[in-house]
């Protein structure tokens, strides 16, 4: 029988570009009895694949079939297998094939192209999680499917709203802003990027801003959200654990884990209407012996229908160290990469006190949302024909 939950699809698939030799699948089977085989699959979308040859020998082994066609779209493709041989396998399947998402363009807003990556557009591990091909490329183990960037704006941390509505609208506006430390918008910055995602485009914020994120939050909401900040440096948030794509997503499972204040303080909201988002964390601190924390205060959330998402602290990808001689404080940096820029946790954070420090997962967290961002971009984004 075929083991259609172990094949593996090889190779990238770019719409509009031919299947390659090394677009296959690679089938594992348990042959019962020998004999000739041919395994094909539908078309989906431009795109079959099929094998045939003759088993010499029972048993587990793969089989190799060549993909033919052209991707038409970037959805998903769910493709058919089925084999009718005469060597004892007759069954159906499916597996998924998974079409590069074409190149998107990325506004980063924040303090420092290098240093300690607060706006990932640098050479800071955080920039270079953003950039890794192995993380969001075309190879054949990208975790992410993706052409790569089109172009990264560096937009400091003091862009004007003039500059704000230029790269939001227009012909060819940006896909995806990420903001980090330590901007903080005006009145008139919050409405420009209101409009933005009223018109699918995609924000990820991470800001410590109370009055930057007040604006940004009453202009999305209503008038009655407040903002404050609260507890200190390596403080520690509980993640919850709602299955969605930010928190169980490519780059790992981090549900009922947790995530690291960077070095000062956390924005929290209150007057969030809980019908509108996704709650991520709320303001209690589990790096102490006696955690508490106030009801209503969230620091962090996703929107359940505009493309954004937002989590109190600006210094949430800091790391002011390198892959190779990481930042070890436990009060600081808590976003981890290893040599291959592969996010991972930061272990032993906390504040201060050993008995209650623990891993943090940050650096997941990013990648998992950026990937939820290109996602997003693609099919319901600003850019979206």
């Amino acid at each position: 029988d075929m083991r259609c939950e172990s094949a593996t699809v090889n190779g990238a698939y770019k719409v509009g570009t031919a299947i390659a030799a090394s677009n296959t699948i690679t089938l594992p089977v348990n042959v019962a009895t020998l004999g000739s085989y041919t395994i094909t699959t539908n078309t989906v979308d431009g795109i079959s694949f099929s094998g045939s040859g003759v088993f010499t020998a029972t048993g587990n082994q793969n089989i190799t079939l060549q993909g033919t066609g052209s991707p038409s779209s970037t959805t998903v493709k769910t493709i058919t297998i089925t084999s009718d041989s005469q060597g004892g396998v007759s069954t159906t399947c499916t597996v998924n094939v998974i079409v590069v998402v074409p190149k998107k363009k990325l506004l980063t807003i924040g303090t420092g192209a290098n240093g300690c990556g607060y706006n990932v557009s640098g050479t800071s591990p955080s920039g270079m999680v953003t950039k890794a091909a192995a993380n969001f490329g075309t190879l054949a183990n990208s975790i992410v499917k993706y052409e790569g960037w089109d172009q990264i704006i560096d937009g400091t941390d003091s862009p004007s709203t003039a500059q704000l509505t230029t790269w939001t609208t227009g012909a060819n506006p940006v896909d995806i802003i990420v903001i980090g430390y330590a901007w903080g918008m005006s009145a008139a910055d919050a409405q420009v990027l209101k409009n933005y995602m009223a018109k699918g485009g995609v924000i990820v914020a991470y800001s410590e801003s109370n009055s930057g994120m007040q604006n940004l939050f009453r202009n999305i909401f209503d008038g009655s959200v407040n903002t404050g900040s609260v507890n200190s440096a390596g403080a520690i948030y509980k993640l919850p654990m709602t299955n969605d794509e930010i928190l169980n997503g490519p780059f790992g499972d981090i549900r009922g884990l947790q995530w690291g204040e960077d070095a000062s303080s956390t924005t929290y909201a209150t007057g969030l209407p809980s019908s509108e988002i996704t709650v991520y964390s709320g303001d209690t601190n589990i790096s102490t012996a006696s955690p508490s924390g106030t009801v209503g205060r969230v620091t962090a959330f996703k929107h359940n229908t505009l493309n954004f998402i937002w989590v109190g602290d600006g210094g949430f990808n800091s790391q002011c160290g390198s892959v190779t001689s990481p930042n070890t404080s436990d009060t600081i940096c808590p976003f981890y990469a290893d040599t291959n820029y592969k996010p991972i946790a930061k272990p032993n954070y906390g504040n201060g006190v050993a008995a209650y420090e623990m891993n943090v997962y940050n650096s997941i967290f990013y990648a998992n949302a950026l990937a939820w961002a290109i996602k997003q971009a693609e099919f319901s984004g600003i850019n979206t024909q």
